[in-house]
Order: structure tokens, then C-alpha cells, then sequence
């Protein structure tokens, strides 16, 4: 185990304490003259992995890790990725790797997609719920997002590199969403797609006293009025995309009775909609097996009831793809994989779940040809573990965008290694 060196508060590690008897402004001075005469170098930690490439985009470099997550979610061992100009050059076996200088990642440890968190508020707290129009499809939730906000850097340290914010699903119709990095480079928000999909909603949420509808009856007859308009392509544009099957849509449903509701009224054009849906999925597990879009459940916490942590599995023994909410900021930013734990406890098979925190949410997301597997091709928005990312006791030890270093933990080693 290597030995973790502490920082002080000036960010060097063994540097100048604070209540060291020295005069600072001399030594200071003297560190300046040296560095100026270039006698001085000074670097700082790596946190015991090799930089990576960060200045020179056409280098190549390869990270070795003890095992990565495939597209299919399983865990291979003994891989070798070989990163390109910020993208997925290569997938090789270990023992293959000879023309390259490999960058190991350490023992036990996991190389995982970035993961992906679907619907939360990263970044936009507050900022989102519009509620004076019941249809209001140009409102876009790219407008609210903060490049700035604290809870981006604590989505990253926690593994989550991209994030999809939708407008608060208020109205029958809120708006578009957008997927995003939640690396904010120099304050610029780094947007994946910005124009995603369009939000539709069923519930107690979308009916208000200060404007119509006011009821579940009334909603479910402006529904209706909307899907007739959208057939014959009197609504909106956008609206008239999603049921040309020439746009995606996401539609919030909160209670089993919202599912029902929305298939009475939408019949086979369900399957075209990613549906979300955070309760009990059970009900949906045979339902849903016809669906061609993917079903987002969650957030579970350790207090969830019974039958709706066992609704993940069953929708996925039934063909369903499925995909994970983690809550953040109103839960923790650990509560994806909180979530895709408790679900694999509760039946569900575990490359699955690991397929549910990254290939399936960049579906949901429209971004699968850029970010959401390892495979040739796709960006290198990668998360490396101390082992299986559906541990808890897994650590973080690093988190790379585009192929670059940009959250290194600190060095330690853990003995959880990876398990299929």
C-alpha cells in the first residue's frame, strides 16, 4: 500500500506549514528567483497513477485495469483500452499490448463507463419548474443549468460524468431536456445534447388549482385532445415530431394508475415513449415487454418498500431495458450505485444493473453513439474503481473525460476486486 502524503492548505504536498518557524516572504522570494532561473521545478502529486495525456490530443495512451465493464455489462478481465484524441482507440487483451506503453491502473480495480444520472437537478436546482402552461414544449432545461453550481463537482468525484436534467414534469407537456458534462470547463458547460428529449407527464403533479386541467379527468382529456392534434399534425412541431416517430420523448408516470392511463391513451405509441416511472414497477414487468424504449426507475434507498426495489429485475428478466435514477442532489451523489445495489439485491441480474447507470441511460439520454460503453468509437468518459462499481465499499480512484485525468482520488488500495 502505498503511503498517502497529506496536503496542507497552500496545496503542495510536504510543503510549508503553517506554523513553521520560517520567515514566508523570504522563502518565497527565494523559491520565485530559482524557478525564474530555472533551477526550480516543482510538481505536484499524482496520487500515485502517471498523468495522462492532457496537452497532446493525438498521443495515445492505454490504461490497463484489472477488469472493465463491456457494453453487455459483464466484467472481462485482464483489458487494455487504448485512448486516441480524447476517444476509444482500441480494446485489447493484455497480453496483446506490446507496441504501447501501458499505464496500470492498479490491482482489482475496474474500468466502468462514466456514469450517467437521469433526470435529476444537477446543476439547476430550483430552476426548473414551470407551471403556467399546461403545454409548453419550447421551454428547454438547458436554460436553468449553472456551469458554476457546486453540485457539479460533486456529481464527477462521485463517478457520474454526464447527467440528463429535464423541466420539472409539472405540465402535460414541460419541455425539452438536456444531457451535459458535468465537467464545466472554465465555466462552460460542456453539452452533449442539447435538445433532448421532449417531457410528457401523467399524474398528481400536472393538475393545479391556478390552472386547468384541475383533475385527473380533466388532464386525461387534454391528452386525448393532444394526441388527436398530433396525428393530424396540428400541434406543435415538436409534439408532431415525437408521434411521427421522428423525435424522442420521455413520459413521467408516478403511480401504476399514470401507466395505465397513458397506454389507454396513447396505445401502441407507449412503445415510443422511454417511460419513467419511480414507484412500483412491478405492475409494469409484463406490461412493459413489448415497449421498444427503455423503463427509468428509482431512486431506491435502503428504506424503499419491498415491491418496489423487486420491479428493476423483473422488468429486466422480461426484456425491458431498463435504466437508473440516483436522485441527486435531493439523495446523495452515491445513490445511483445505492440504487443499482439494492436492485441487483433484490433480483436483478448484475451486468444489467451496470448496464442500467451507462449504456441505457445514454439511450434514454439520445448520446449511445457517444458516451455510455467501452467500445471503439465512444468517448473516453471513463471511471476507474478499486472494484465491482455495484460494491459500495468500491472506491473511486480516478475519473477521466475524453481520455483525460480529470478527478484523481487519492491512492489507496482496496481488496474488493471485481466479480462476475
Amino acid at each position: 500500500m502505498g503511503m498517502m502524503i497529506p496536503y496542507n492548505r497552500y496545496g503542495l504536498d510536504q510543503g510549508i506549514r503553517p506554523d513553521a518557524p520560517v520567515c514566508r516572504t523570504s522563502l518565497f522570494q527565494w523559491i520565485h528567483w530559482l524557478a525564474m532561473a530555472g533551477l526550480l521545478v516543482i510538481q505536484f502529486p499524482s496520487h500515485g497513477m502517471e498523468a495522462t495525456e492532457s496537452e497532446n490530443p493525438g498521443s495515445i495512451q492505454v490504461l490497463q485495469a484489472d477488469w472493465i465493464v463491456q457494453p453487455d455489462g459483464t466484467l472481462k478481465p485482464d483489458t487494455a483500452i487504448v485512448i486516441q484524441g480524447g476517444k476509444i482507440r482500441e480494446i485489447l487483451a493484455a497480453a496483446d499490448v506490446k507496441e504501447y506503453e501501458v499505464c496500470p491502473m492498479g490491482k482489482g480495480t475496474v474500468l466502468c463507463p462514466g456514469l450517467i444520472d437521469l433526470f435529476g437537478t444537477v446543476g439547476a436546482v430550483g430552476q426548473t419548474a414551470e407551471m403556467a402552461h399546461v403545454v409548453d414544449p419550447d421551454a428547454r432545461a438547458v436554460d436553468a443549468i449553472d456551469p458554476y453550481h457546486k453540485d457539479l463537482v460533486a456529481a464527477l468525484r462521485s463517478g457520474i460524468t454526464s447527467a440528463v436534467v429535464s423541466p420539472a414534469p409539472n405540465n402535460l407537456v414541460s419541455g425539452t431536456s438536456v444531457c451535459f458534462r458535468t465537467l464545466a470547463k472554465e465555466g462552460k458547460l460542456d453539452i452533449l445534447r442539447k435538445n433532448g428529449p421532449l417531457v410528457f407527464s401523467i399524474g398528481e403533479s400536472v393538475w393545479q388549482r391556478e390552472r386547468i386541467p384541475t383533475s385527473r379527468i380533466g388532464l386525461l382529456d387534454q391528452m386525448r385532445t393532444l394526441v388527436h392534434r398530433a396525428q393530424a399534425g396540428e400541434a406543435h412541431p415538436g409534439i408532431n415530431a415525437v408521434f411521427a416517430g421522428q423525435a424522442d420523448a420521455v413520459i413521467f408516470c408516478e403511480q401504476g394508475q399514470d401507466v395505465a392511463a397513458a397506454r389507454d391513451v396513447l396505445g401502441d405509441r407507449m412503445g415510443q415513449f422511454a417511460v419513467v416511472h419511480s414507484q412500483d414497477a412491478m405492475d409494469l414487468a409484463t406490461k412493459a415487454s413489448q415497449w421498444s424504449r427503455p423503463v427509468v426507475v428509482g431512486p431506491y434507498t435502503f428504506s424503499s418498500n419491498r415491491r418496489e426495489l423487486l420491479g428493476a429485475g423483473l422488468l429486466s428478466k422480461n426484456g425491458v431495458d431498463v435504466a437508473f435514477r440516483g436522485g441527486f442532489p435531493n439523495a446523495p451523489p452515491e445513490g445511483l450505485r445505492i440504487t443499482a445495489a439494492l436492485a441487483v439485491r433484490f433480483g436483478m441480474d448484475p451486468a444489467a444493473a451496470r448496464r442500467a447507470m451507462t449504456v441505457i441511460p445514454a439511450r434514454v439520454a439520445g448520446v449511445e453513439d457517444r458516451i455510455g460503453a467501452i467500445e471503439p468509437g465512444q468517448e473516453a468518459d471513463l471511471v476507474l474503481f478499486s472494484g465491482d462499481p455495484l460494491r459500495l465499499d468500491s472506491t473511486i480512484r480516478a475519473v477521466f473525460i475524453q481520455g483525460v485525468r480529470t478527478y484523481p482520488a487519492a491512492n489507496q488500495e482496496s481488496s474488493a476486486g471485481g466479480e462476475q
